[in-house]
């Protein structure tokens, strides 16, 4: 049984028969570069007169067989699933009403915390790893806590690059700084610490 997970594809490359090997093959600009090894079944993974072709549109694929696959393959598919459900929940599933009223709206932070959420049913979590999930995506967006993890990170470096709380409160970096760039670094801080608390309450939960 094969998981084909796939981003941007623009080659998807699978063999003719399964293979019940673990094999992880990573296709790059249109060609699988690497295998796990070779198998009787699948002797030529990367020869296109032993596989089949079906034009997509990737720059990333990935083939996993799941047939009698060792543990670290398993979390290679987890942390992929994840990461793609909480794209699907953040971006996909986030309305133009959420995005602008949930850091000012309670009930646009819990809708858009919800539907956050729900993707992440699909694999099956428990009970309290889907509560962590969905209750702290309200509070990290609805109060946007994000912006004093930022801040806060700032007292690592010298004291000289320490400022007041008034001239950060916006994004958590200093006025001075662009705001294009304040505010992707912020969004990429706010992902990562929803991706953190995401695995640690489906791993420890």
């Amino acid at each position: 049984m094969f998981i084909v997970c796939t981003l941007f594809s623009r080659d998807l490359i699978i063999p003719p028969r399964p293979c019940t090997a673990p094999v992880i093959s990573l296709s790059i600009n249109l060609r699988i570069i690497k295998t796990k090894a070779p198998h009787v079944i699948a002797p030529a993974i990367g020869n296109p007169t032993s596989v089949t072709s079906f034009k997509k549109s990737s720059t990333l694929l990935f083939i996993i067989a799941l047939e009698k696959t060792g543990p670290h393959y398993k979390i290679i598919i987890i942390n992929m699933l994840q990461l793609i459900l909480h794209l699907i929940g953040d971006y996909l599933l986030q309305s133009d009403w959420m995005a602008l009223n949930k850091t000012k709206c309670s009930k646009a932070a819990a809708v858009h915390a919800l539907t956050y959420s729900l993707p992440f049913l699909l694999i099956c979590p428990s009970l309290n790893a889907f509560l962590v999930i969905c209750i702290t995506h309200f509070f990290i967006d609805r109060f946007r806590l994000a912006r004093y993890v930022v801040f806060a990170k700032s007292k690592l470096g010298p004291k000289r690059y320490w400022h007041k709380w008034e001239d950060c409160k916006d994004t958590g970096y200093h006025k001075e700084v662009p705001e294009y760039l304040s505010a992707w670094l912020l969004i990429a801080c706010d992902n990562t610490i929803h991706l953190l608390i995401n695995w640690l309450a489906l791993t420890y939960l």
